[in-house]
């Protein structure tokens, strides 16, 4: 009998507190494991806009930088063209392998969910860390910075070279602040505010960018196939034999950092309508789109330039186009280049949001940073983190040694996340798949042995900053804890208020 107000306390209503109190903590503990929910996030991206996504986010300066230094490695253009094919090959093997995991979890997060769900809450949580720390974030200051290098083609003066200003920190050197880095914030600022203006818009900006590189790129090739014919002359052998083998196995490594960033569309799974059909259909669309296009573009390469002429060269882009079409060539290279890095980092800055919104929907971060805009629905202060984080990275110069320093965590990442398909195989049975790997178990296998190679190979190649990058992800273990005890003291807090109002 509740007598007009609340009861006394007493057994019966103190078991009933502890009762609630503990379901309170175990829905926090637990609630990465609820399958399926939206949380709040509207499902407005259909699967044109999903396949851009995927297209944006791995398209940026790689494919105009690194062909030519690998020629200078390689024998032949023909090992070029097969290295590129075997990436695109290899790419669409972890698409197949990300697709079933995508279709299994449509929600926000991606990785951060698989490696939750197979190997625990732990592990996840120290793949987020990571990647507010340097993973995502680095890359998100290094793309601007790449954007600041580019529009100095155009404006001399805000070249990352001009240094403005230099801040003495006594013990600790002096930090300087050139004009491209000041660009590359104001890029970052700018994405940060289309990013925030709705859901609808952060989206088409990513996809109207990504289209215009696309088209910029079909320009390129037909530039050169009209225009130069050294083609005929390229020479087809491989040599898979001896220590060559091992040579090719050093230059697969540039191929497959340009087609990183296919996985990231299932970092925004909870956005996508009909996830478990348009998720596994826009990575693969995605990955053999590029796949595609980075093909026809060394083509391009190699039918605007000798072979001799490309080995070695940096900006192997602008080579090509100022051979096929003279100054005007190299000006629509350089600005392909300032779209693709800009689109790039709008759509790696609206998927990477979506990872901090999620650990902080599960207790992982504060969370603030899982509230979304009352009126445009966006989840603006994990947009606002994941810019302002990126921007002290371009400041201070830091975002460089800190991907090199966790280059091998990211690989060992990318392969527990391909191994996470064997595991919830095992692990959860009878849990929906909409979509199930194709080519199960031997394309999945192909994908994880493959990256466990590479992880090696860089473990050998640079032990001391694999280690150290290591360490650095490590930090996530007893922050782990730390955390975890802060959102259940928060829940049990708030079951307690509920169940002792003032008197």
């Amino acid at each position: 009998m509740l007598h007009g107000g609340w009861p006394r306390r007493g057994p019966v209503s103190t078991a009933a507190q502890n009762a609630c109190q503990l379901l309170v903590v175990t829905a926090v503990l637990e609630r990465e494991r609820t399958p399926d929910r939206n949380e709040g996030l509207e499902r407005h991206i259909k699967f044109p806009g999903a396949t851009m996504l995927v297209v944006g986010n791995v398209i940026g300066s790689g494919i105009f930088l690194t062909s030519g230094l690998m020629l200078s490695h390689l024998s032949t253009g023909g090992e070029l063209i097969f290295l590129w094919v075997a990436g695109g090959l290899l790419s669409l093997c972890g698409g197949f392998t990300y697709a079933e995991l995508g279709a299994m979890y449509p929600r926000s997060g991606g990785l951060y969910i698989y490696l939750a769900e197979a190997y625990g809450s732990r592990i996840g949580f120290m793949f987020g860390w990571a990647s507010l720390v340097v993973i995502l974030t680095g890359q998100v200051a290094g793309v601007a910075v790449g954007f600041a290098e580019y529009l100095s083609y155009f404006i001399p003066g805000v070249s990352p070279s001009r240094v403005l200003w230099t801040i003495g920190l006594g013990k600790f050197g002096a930090l300087s602040v050139s004009a491209g880095q000041l660009v590359a914030v104001a890029s970052i600022a700018i994405l940060a505010y289309l990013n925030m203006l709705n859901l609808h818009g952060s989206r088409n900006t990513a996809v109207y960018l990504t289209a215009f590189k696309i088209i910029a790129l079909i320009a390129l090739c037909v530039f050169a196939f009209s225009a130069t014919h050294h083609l005929a002359q390229v020479r087809w052998k491989l040599d898979l034999h001896g220590p060559h083998l091992a040579v090719l196995a050093l230059a697969m490594i540039p191929v497959l950092y340009s087609y990183e960033g296919w996985s990231y569309l299932a970092f925004a799974a909870s956005e996508v309508q009909e996830p478990g059909k348009n998720l596994p259909r826009s990575l693969l669309a995605g990955i053999g789109t590029v796949t595609i296009l980075y093909v026809v573009v060394n083509l391009a390469y190699l039918s605007a330039l000798p072979v001799e002429s490309l080995r070695g060269v940096e900006r192997v882009g602008e080579a090509a186009a100022t051979a096929s079409a003279g100054p005007v060539g190299a000006a629509v290279v350089s600005l392909t280049a300032l779209v693709s890095t800009l689109g790039g980092n709008a759509a790696l800055i609206f998927v990477a949001a979506r990872v901090f919104f999620a650990m902080s929907r599960q207790g992982a971060l504060f969370r603030s940073f899982g509230v979304l805009h009352s009126i445009r629905g966006t989840p603006d202060r994990a947009v606002l983190l994941v810019c302002g984080w990126s921007a002290l990275l371009v400041l201070t110069g830091s975002y460089e040694q800190l991907y090199t320093f966790v280059t091998f965590a990211v690989i060992l990442f990318s392969v527990a996340g391909g191994a996470a398909v064997f595991v919830l195989r095992r692990s959860q049975k009878d849990r929906l798949r909409p979509y199930r790997a194709f080519g199960y178990p031997w394309v999945p296998a192909a994908f994880v042995l493959t990256m466990g190679g590479l992880a090696v190979n860089t473990l050998i190649e640079a032990p001391v900053q694999s280690l150290m990058g290591l360490g650095l992800v490590a930090i996530g273990w007893p922050l782990y804890t730390v955390m975890r005890r802060r959102a259940v003291e928060s829940a049990a807090g708030s079951s307690s208020s509920m169940a002792d109002p003032p008197n």
